[in-house]
């Protein structure tokens, strides 16, 4: 007398498995001297090979989030066997989205070594995040990121890249300008040590700065005055 059901191993895909794509390949075997009937889900027959009792299903699509997929088999004695799994379903196509929160966009900094930060979104799991090949130290509770680096004098770009668990990548980049010179300035008129006895006089100069902002005058009654640049010079 048969008591024993048939004896069913889903090879493929494994408990927990996360698909971002479908459909899918289920595969496994079912085992059983008189075997009578296999069904996916209760519902589908399933073919299993006589030989090496192994069966494969094609084309199965999923809804998103949980899935159950179940084997059942039923042999000549009545005896009956189920083995069953849950996948999950995220449709993620999307690379992450990234924002660079500082430095900001075409910023000029006074010193070589930064810190970036910023924050990275996306559906699924974070791999990792760089900024200029370095890895970031990311926060997924807070979807943050941030890296620390050293610039060279002048003009950088900052290209912060990311990719999640299906991978999907993304990129976002900002331009920044490193000055850690301190501009030299030269006065023209007046000269050092002249004496006028006008109340208001024009001073004139020029200054030696690769990124020129601007130029204010101390000293006088008023307080801080704002000069006019053209180009490099400058007029009070």
């Amino acid at each position: 007398m048969d008591g024993t059901g048939p004896v069913i191993v889903i090879s493929s895909p494994q408990q927990g498995t996360i698909f971002n794509e479908i459909p899918i390949t289920i595969t496994g075997t079912v085992t059983d001297e008189n075997l009578l009937k296999v069904l996916f889900n209760n519902q589908v027959p399933v073919t299993v090979d006589s030989t090496n009792h192994s069966f494969i299903i094609e084309n199965v699509n999923l809804v998103e989030n949980e899935n159950q997929l179940a084997i059942n088999a039923e042999d000549k004695a009545g005896n009956i066997s189920s083995q069953g799994v849950t996948v999950i379903y995220i449709p993620d196509n999307e690379p992450p989205v990234l924002t660079i929160t500082s430095p900001a966009d075409n910023s000029i900094l006074d010193q070589a070594g930064i810190t970036v930060n910023g924050t990275v979104t996306d559906k699924s799991n974070i791999l990792y995040v760089k900024v200029n090949g370095i890895t970031a130290a990311v926060n997924a509770q807070n979807k943050t990121y941030t890296a620390d680096l050293t610039l060279s004098e002048g003009n950088n770009t900052l290209t912060v890249e990311s990719e999640d668990e299906y991978n999907n990548k993304g990129s976002i980049s900002i331009a920044v300008t490193v000055d850690t010179i301190a501009p030299q300035i030269t006065v023209s008129s007046p000269q050092s040590g002249s004496v006028t006895n006008h109340d208001k006089i024009t001073i004139s100069g020029y200054i030696v700065e690769a990124y020129p902002h601007q130029i204010t005058l101390s000293g006088g009654s008023t307080g801080p005055v704002p000069g006019e640049m053209t180009g490099n010079s400058f007029l009070f």
